[in-house]
């Protein structure tokens, strides 16, 4: 027996990564069986013996894992180049042919309306009025300023007759030939209403330099007559009430050959008047011609009457009363007499505590303080009325709103002790006195049944829930409270009031601040009263404020905002306040 061993590595051919062992000690003596290891055809072929005695692993190169690479970025060219396609296809169709404008879009969470002077309609010379010119159409929407230079057009509020947007400035220039002035005239208006128009707002005003004419409302203004060639309208609008807006045109005429309407009444100075301007207490004409020639009947709003009888009647009687109107008649007749008074044709706008229109009765004491009888309002007349003293007040109020055909009054003065009704009884209408504790009772009291007349209960006064003034600018006047909505500006709430003073804010360095803040605070914050309703500023607070403040604006190219005239005077019955 041999005393060593062979060792033999041998490499499976099929198998180059396996190793198998060879003892000659256990095999024939024809040696191993190991297969010889396959080589390449070529003899030239050799494979050099290695040093450690084997021979080396097979190496081959792992090709799935780089062809799944390949598939992987193949896949990934073929989506970019889809979605490359896909861009180029979406660009072409939304190019816009050729001709065709562009606009882009306005940026998202904008809050003002930007609009561009776009076709305006004028006429050319000789063109019949209400005719355009030729080759000119009305654009379908809505157009926002622009220049108009023809002898005469058209113009109107972004989507008239529809209700204008919010937050909207447009602006037209009127140009016409400098011998020719400008007429205008508004045809139909529908802007959101509040003293002073401070908030929706039509602005006239002659170029380069001028007065500034503001308008709002319902109620057309009367034709304007100027004596430029160059006039700048402006329309604005805030965020809140929007109405249809307005409709207007204008035309050229020589200077001094204007005219008014056929229902306005005419100035010498080429001034047109609403009817309702007319005879109306106030001189709106320069030679007061306005208030001429007026009958007993329409002698304005309000007065005196001191005969033993008498008969007074809202303005526009029996036609629509005009809107915001403060009267007051005071009746006096003789110590020692009574007074009767009864309403004829009673229509005012109706409301359950009559905060809009209404009539107050008002009655003196024996102190001479007024007491309130009794406030009125819608279709039925109020009851009788009868004085226990010499001295009758009668205040009639309308708001901007709705507005009907008013009424008529009749009163008969009588001895005192000719009156068997004591001054807390009533006076049937057939005759005979109820104390007025019977009154609205269900029950027939007085035989024709005025004491069951109770549409407008005379007693208790209409409650008003007054509030504590809360507005910081308006703390510290002479009085403390007021109350909402306030119907003679339209704001439902005091928080609007501090919205709108906020634009004031830079009038605090003004020396008149203090003349101004009174009547500010006195009209967006009125005074209430224990007798159910609020008074607003004295007209002495307008004209003292314009008075102090009107040149101050005037360097902040802000115009006088007021007409004083329309706020009452100070009078023997309490019907403004002085904040």
């Amino acid at each position: 027996m041999k005393d060593y061993s062979d060792v033999i590595l041998c490499v499976e051919a099929t198998e180059s990564s396996k190793t198998e062992f060879c003892n000659p000690a256990f095999e024939p003596e024809s040696g191993p069986s190991c297969p010889p290891p396959a080589f390449p055809e070529d003899a030239s072929y050799s494979v050099p013996a290695p040093w450690h005695g084997r021979h080396p692993r097979g190496l081959r190169p792992d090709c799935r894992f780089s062809w799944l690479c390949v598939l992987l970025l193949a896949s990934l060219l073929l989506l970019l180049l889809g979605l490359l396609v896909a861009i180029i296809l979406a660009q072409l169709q939304a190019a816009p042919p050729p001709g065709a404008s562009h606009s882009p879009l306005p940026a998202g969470g904008l809050t003002t309306t930007t609009t561009t002077p776009t076709i305006t309609t004028s006429q050319a010379a000789g063109t019949p009025k209400g005719q355009q010119e030729s080759g000119v159409s009305p654009s379908p929407q809505a157009t926002c300023g622009g220049l108009l230079s023809g002898p005469r057009g058209f113009f109107s509020s972004p989507n008239y007759p529809d209700p204008y947007p919010p937050n909207t400035h447009c602006m037209w220039r009127i140009q016409v030939a400098t011998d020719h002035a400008i007429q205008l005239k508004i045809e139909a208006l529908s802007i959101e209403s509040v003293a002073s128009c401070l908030f929706d707002r039509l602005e006239i005003s002659p170029e380069p330099e001028g007065s500034l004419l503001r308008i709002c409302g319902r109620v057309p203004p009367p034709t304007l007559n100027t004596n430029a060639s160059h006039l700048l309208v402006a329309f604005i609008s805030d965020s809140s009430v929007e109405g249809f807006g307005f409709h207007a045109w204008y035309q050229a005429v020589a200077p001094g050959h204007g005219s008014c309407a056929h229902d306005e009444f005419r100035c010498d100075q080429l001034i047109c008047l609403l009817p309702d301007s007319v005879c109306d207490g106030f001189a709106n004409c320069a030679d007061g011609s306005d208030e001429t020639n007026c009958s007993a009947k329409f002698s304005g709003c309000g007065g005196n009457l001191t005969g033993l009888q008498g008969t007074f009647s809202t303005p526009n009687y029996l036609q629509q009363y005009p809107h915001q109107q403060l009267c007051t008649w005071h009746i006096s007749v003789p110590a020692g007499h009574s007074i009767e008074l009864q309403f004829h044709n009673f229509s005012l706008e109706a409301q359950d505590e009559c905060k809009f229109d209404y009539v107050e009765v008002y009655e003196t004491s024996s102190s001479g303080a007024f007491s309130l009888l009794g406030r009125f309002c819608g279709a039925e007349p109020p009851p009788h009325l009868v004085s226990s003293h010499h001295e009758l007040a009668v205040l009639f109020r309308t708001d901007h709103g709705i507005s009907s055909g008013g009424f008529s009054a009749t009163y008969l003065a009588f001895n005192a002790t000719e009156n068997p009704c004591g001054p807390s009884e009533l006076s049937c209408q057939a005759g005979g006195c109820k104390g007025v504790q019977w009154m609205c009772d269900m029950w027939r009291d007085c035989t024709d049944g005025s004491d069951d007349n109770c549409s407008h209960p005379l007693f208790p006064p209409p409650e008003l829930a007054c509030e504590p003034v809360q507005v910081e600018m308006c703390l510290g006047l002479s009085y403390n409270t007021t109350a909402f909505p306030n119907i003679w500006v339209g704001m439902a709430t005091q928080e609007e009031v501090v919205e709108v003073l906020s634009g004031y804010k830079s009038l605090t360095s003004l020396p008149c601040y203090q003349n101004f803040r009174r009547l500010l605070c006195g009209l967006l914050v009125p005074r209430c009263t224990p007798l159910g309703s609020v008074l607003p500023p004295c007209r002495s607070v307008c004209q003292e404020a314009e008075h102090q403040c009107q040149s101050g604006l005037a360097l902040l190219g802000t115009p006088w905002p007021f007409n004083c005239n329309r706020l009452p005077e100070a009078a023997g019955l309490e019907a403004c306040s002085q904040p």
